[in-house]
């Protein structure tokens, strides 16, 4: 989070924002390593990086016929097929994740900063009628890149400065 908040004011401060108001949004995005939906993955990891062939069918296996059970204390339950997410604790969970919400951005006219799942977006301007006007416009754009992307959120923290 610290790394968040850096990167929050040094735009601030490199874009001499400092006396213009702005609203800063931390977003909780609900289970989000486990919404992942692997179509859209393969989608975007396909026109969006660029990842074909060889590559893209290592990335299709890695996430391909999961399964997971519960274990507590000595008693384990049933096998379940896992058809969403990415593996949390490994390496290749968060960069999968990131690149699933790397075009975020690019719906709307926040500022973002994406860390693994942490996702902060800022906006700004000198007339607060105007900056609320606009920030309600882009959190609507922002809500319909989640649903289609089928995430939800858990919590916004919303700060204004």
């Amino acid at each position: 989070m610290n790394l968040l908040l850096h990167a929050i004011f040094k735009f601030c401060t490199t874009k001499r924002l400092c006396s213009e108001q702005f609203y800063y949004f931390h977003l909780d995005l609900s289970k989000a390593f486990d919404t992942v939906n692997h179509n859209t993955l393969f989608d975007k990891l396909y026109h969006n990086f660029g990842i074909r062939g060889i590559p893209l069918q290592l990335f299709r296996s890695y996430l391909s016929n999961r399964r997971q059970f519960v274990k507590l204390e000595s008693v384990k339950s049933g096998l379940v097929d896992i058809s969403n997410g990415v593996p949390q604790g490994s390496v290749l969970g968060p960069l999968l994740f990131i690149m699933y919400i790397n075009d975020l951005p690019k719906s709307s006219a926040f500022y973002a900063v994406l860390y693994a799942d942490d996702t902060c977006l800022c906006l700004s301007h000198k007339n607060r009628d105007n900056l609320q006007h606009m920030v309600n416009v882009e959190l609507i754009k922002v809500d319909n890149w989640l649903s289609s992307n089928v995430l939800k959120l858990l919590q916004i923290n919303i700060s204004a400065y």
